[in-house]
């Protein structure tokens, strides 16, 4: 008897016959073998520090995972773009000069959301309340042609000071409304971000900047979502 392969894409298109675990967070974004978890309904209250490798789940094939990798490519850049902020700005908090030019990065705006989208779809499975948004729905969306940027909020605090920390931690709290689950709070790499599921509007920001700040708040570099 063959096996049932679990994914939560297969209305988007047939499925391959391979599991795949797919992690709840991209694996990219984090260096460490082990994670401080917080949030989910498998860690105790006040969170746990658990193995990377066992933070997965089989919730799709292996065709669809992999069709997914280039949003985990984007988890990486972020990654490398905090690394040299937090080396940057390090740097320069121990430099006799006193005036700097701000140093910008960028990643890519579009996929990004869409990592969080995989991601909000991923944790969706232990919220208390369904999703506003059909889970079904939102994988097709993922998968197609069309810009999700319609469809999602992304914000952030906007600012991080010479004290920021590059951390091997994950926070996730559900966002509900009305006995429904409407996005997520999602904290990684001491960055915290803000994710909503919402109609159709014109006025959905297409970009999101970060900015890391010396002491007495001078700037010294900016993450751009573009």
């Amino acid at each position: 008897m063959t096996k049932e392969i679990k994914c939560w894409a297969r209305k988007v298109s047939e499925c391959c016959t391979v599991q795949s675990a797919e992690h709840y967070v991209s694996k990219s974004i984090f260096t460490g073998d082990y994670l401080f978890v917080e949030g989910p309904s498998f860690v105790p209250d006040g969170g746990k520090e658990l193995p990377k490798s066992k933070l997965v789940r089989n919730c799709l094939c292996q065709k669809h995972n992999s069709a997914l990798s280039p949003y985990d490519k984007e988890a990486q850049l972020v990654r490398e773009c905090l690394e040299y902020m937090y080396e940057l700005t390090d740097r320069r908090f121990n430099s006799k000069n006193k005036r700097f030019s701000v140093h910008t990065k960028e990643v890519n705006y579009e996929r990004f959301c869409r990592l969080a989208l995989k991601t909000y779809i991923n944790f969706c499975f232990m919220f208390k309340y369904k999703s506003a948004i059909d889970i079904e729905d939102l994988a097709t969306l993922l998968f197609s042609d069309k810009s999700i940027l319609d469809y999602v909020s992304f914000t952030s605090d906007m600012e991080r000071g010479c004290d920021f920390q590059i951390s091997q931690e994950v926070t996730v709290s559900p966002l509900e409304s009305q006995g429904e689950t409407e996005g997520m709070l999602l904290g990684f790499c001491g960055l915290s971000f803000k994710f909503m599921l919402s109609p159709m509007r014109d006025n959905h920001k297409r970009t999101l900047r970060v900015k890391f700040l010396m002491a007495k708040g001078q700037l010294s570099s900016v993450l751009k979502f573009t």
